[in-house]
């Protein structure tokens, strides 16, 4: 199922199916960087500064949203 966040349609979010337990992490794709964040102790976040992996990444993303 799809959800908005903050009234808009800025932000929609899609679950995988069978991915039926709380979100332990979250990847956040910009336009040159990676973010990989936990939200389990210990609480880390992992930025990756790269354009080309980003992009990488993005594809990956769009190919598992039909795009």
């Amino acid at each position: 199922h799809d959800v908005f966040l903050n009234n808009g349609n800025l932000t929609k979010i899609r679950y995988l199916p069978n991915m039926a337990s709380a979100p332990v992490s979250e990847t956040q794709i910009l336009s040159d960087r990676v973010l990989l964040k936990t939200f389990i102790a210990p609480y880390s976040m992992v930025e990756i500064i790269n354009t080309e992996l980003a992009k990488n990444y993005l594809d990956y993303f769009n190919s598992l949203w039909g795009k």
